[in-house]
């Protein structure tokens, strides 16, 4: 694996070692099922606190006590099972997740985890002192898994406006959560990850419980209709510009989170790619040029 983009890559190693020899046949005693946006996971932990975490984040409806069908198996382990402290764990400057596909099996190292996926079986070390830990797991694999049932995960902050959702886009610090800072009400879905999903002919957003800020946890289990989709710059007055098609199409794919593009397999691009045209076809993109006088909630409609 290419270190060259961690700070600490004796630790980076560390991990790895690690998560390699954690047996997937191992038996952890605390278990909790969970439909997790239509994605049924059956997961397992070595500590009441790990489980304790996870429901302090999902709406009380989505656990279950049978799943419907079999999906995913989640083993989370604790830095604790290995006498690593929380300093130690964390001591890297990089928050970019490091990916290693060999035969059927795929590791990834991070800042707040190590995990490593076989088929639909994920085993994964993390803090649980920390929200960022499970998160960051779930960033890892499940904008894949959910790409399967036609949901794309968006890095956006999403935001309701006359019962309809809007996106905003943009990279890290062109204001995706300063814009729900300046919502005067209005509902917020998520100000760092939310799904985009298809019924019929037309496509909604929910809040993805993948990160970031939500009001709270009933939240999740709301959708709305798309109304438009908004690339924002940070500015002293406030404006927007219709995008053209190929403008809109590059920087909708620069906002479909953690498909890890060149890593991933053909069909999972290709599944991607032919949605975000039907997207794009069907929904007006802006640049939407705002300052903090809200006053650019004009031009949201």
């Amino acid at each position: 694996m290419d270190f060259t983009s961690f700070s600490n890559p004796f630790l980076c190693q560390k991990k790895i070692d690690l998560i390699e020899k954690v047996s997937t046949e191992f038996s952890l005693n605390y278990k909790l099922q969970l439909d997790y946006h239509g994605i049924p996971f059956s997961i397992e932990a070595s500590s009441e606190a790990i489980l304790k975490l996870i429901l302090s984040l999902v709406p009380v409806g989505w656990v279950k006590n049978e799943l419907s069908e079999p999906g995913l198996k989640l083993s989370l382990y604790s830095i604790r099972d290995f006498n690593i402290s929380s300093l130690e764990w964390e001591n890297e400057a990089s928050a970019e997740c490091l990916i290693n596909k060999t035969n059927d099996q795929e590791i990834a190292i991070q800042r707040d985890f190590a995990g490593k996926m076989i088929k639909d079986h994920v085993v994964a070390i993390i803090n649980e002192d920390i929200v960022d830990g499970f998160f960051n797991i779930l960033r890892w694999f499940m904008p894949r898994k959910l790409l399967g049932i036609r949901n794309i995960v968006l890095h956006s902050s999403c935001v309701v406006v006359d019962h309809k959702a809007y996106f905003f886009l943009g990279h890290s610090g062109y204001g995706k959560s300063t814009l729900t800072t300046l919502v005067d009400g209005r509902p917020v879905l998520g100000d760092d990850m939310n799904i985009l999903f298809q019924i019929g002919d037309d496509y909604y957003a929910k809040g993805a419980a993948l990160g970031g800020l939500y009001n709270n946890k009933s939240i999740l289990d709301q959708s709305y209709p798309v109304g438009a989709f908004y690339w924002l710059f940070k500015s002293s007055e406030n404006k927007i510009e219709k995008m053209e098609s190929a403008e809109s199409y590059r920087k909708f794919i620069s906002s479909c989170a953690n498909i890890f593009w060149g890593e991933s397999d053909g069909q999972t691009e290709c599944k991607m790619m032919k949605l975000a045209t039907d997207v794009i076809d069907r929904y007006p993109f802006y640049n939407l040029y705002f300052s903090l006088d809200k006053g650019f909630w004009k031009y949201v409609k």
